[in-house]
This record gives structure tokens, sequence and C-alpha cells, in this order.
């Protein structure tokens, strides 16, 4: 949460160029795009017990293996 910074001159020159990429974003000359991962997501669903006709949801889980969850934003408008 709080990284140590052992070389200010090059940490302000990484934000300078992160700064100068977002407001050339934002005015319109450049297309840039943050994107953003989630690896290792859970897919899984309830199992569905059949008794009589009727169906009761039971409380364990068919495991679906996992997924990967990803989005993207335009920096210069926003969408997603």
């Amino acid at each position: 949460m709080f990284p140590v910074i052992d070389d200010w001159e090059a940490f302000k020159t990484r934000v300078r160029l992160v700064c100068d990429l977002i407001f050339k974003a934002i005015q319109g000359e450049i297309n840039l795009a943050s994107v953003d991962e989630k690896t290792g997501v859970q897919a899984v669903e309830r199992k569905i017990i059949r008794k009589n006709g009727n169906q009761r949801t039971e409380y364990e889980y068919k495991q679906n293996g996992t997924t990967c969850l990803m989005a993207a934003v335009d920096v210069g408008t926003g969408d997603i």
C-alpha cells in the first residue's frame, strides 16, 4: 500500500509519462485503454435435485472450472 521509492527521479519520470498519456487521451490526440484482468474466477452452479417432478436446490455446487474476467475502459471517453 505504501511502496518504498528508492529512485525519486525515475519515479517522477514515469508519473509524468503516465500523466501526459492520460492528458493526450482526454484531449483526443491518442487512443488509450486501461485494461484489468481477474483470473481464477470460479464458475459454479447449484446442483438441482429432481424428486417426484419437483425441483429442489441442493446446497452443494457443481464445479465448472475457472474462468477469467477482463475489463477495459477508454481513458479519453470513459467508455467501457
